[in-house]
């Protein structure tokens, strides 16, 4: 619980502190989501600030394996699926990739995320039959 606490304690300033510089990035590379109609804003959105927590993410991950040993290769696992999805997300923020590409990229993390649940390839293709 108390590293629950600290994580929260540490991780919202950090956040939103990050939120600021990633925001000021894109506004002065012009990375802005124009408002459309498949669009949610009425007005030229800055992207990329979604950058922030992740970092936060990742660096409470790190300090979580520090603490608890026995967690680190499944965590460590979901947390390089996570980064993945998240650098792919900021290059595509920052010049357009193709859907396979981003596809190819998910469709890893979640094959890393599902071995680190369900153990390891073998083991975990023994649950998805069984169930």
């Amino acid at each position: 619980m108390t590293s629950a606490i600290v994580l929260a304690a540490w991780g919202l300033p950090a956040s939103m502190l990050l939120s600021v510089f990633a925001i000021r990035h894109a506004t002065h590379r012009r990375m802005l989501d124009l408002p459309g109609k498949r669009r949610s804003h009425d007005q030229p959105t800055p992207r990329g600030g979604g950058i922030a927590p992740v970092l936060v993410v990742l660096a409470g991950g790190a300090w979580l394996m520090m603490q608890d040993p026995q967690t680190t290769y499944s965590l460590a696992l979901c947390l390089c699926g996570f980064a993945a999805v998240a650098g792919i997300g900021w290059m595509d923020d920052h010049r357009p990739l193709s859907p396979a590409i981003r596809l190819v990229v998910h469709l890893g993390a979640a094959v890393m995320a599902y071995i680190a649940l369900c153990g390891t390839p073998e083991t975990g293709l023994q649950v998805a039959l069984a169930a």
